[in-house]
């Protein structure tokens, strides 16, 4: 995932006619290892957790920038659950989220979650 997502901005960045005037970057945050967590952890401790994580990691991002490089979206969360967990940061901070394999009936509520899109359709 890491080769293609750094091979396929390299390309797009490349070509003039895409995105004119915005050159798009890439950051990467993996919370895999949180998900080992859970067969120790209470739901509630774990959403706690993951809440605190994945504010981090959104504010980490825009730190990285500033009015000339904002960041405007990111891919990620893998997870349905996950999606679910950040809409309100999403809302917060006006970014979208992409997932690519987030699958659950209930992000195609666009009012619910009007910050998420989803490459993978249930």
């Amino acid at each position: 995932e890491y080769i293609a997502s750094k091979v396929s901005l390299e390309l797009i960045n490349k070509d003039p006619k895409l995105l004119a005037g915005t050159r798009l970057e890439v950051s990467y945050a993996d919370v895999t290892a949180l998900r080992t967590m859970q067969n120790t952890s209470t739901v509630v401790d774990m959403q706690r957790l993951m809440e605190d994580v994945y504010a981090m990691i959104i504010q980490d991002l825009l730190s990285e920038c500033n009015t000339t490089n904002a960041v405007v979206a990111f891919v990620g969360p893998s997870w349905s659950s996950d999606c679910v967990l950040i809409q309100p940061i999403l809302q917060s901070r006006n970014m979208f989220a992409l997932s690519y394999s987030a699958s659950s009936p209930q992000l195609s509520n666009k009012h619910a979650f009007p910050d998420i899109g989803r490459i993978c359709f249930s």
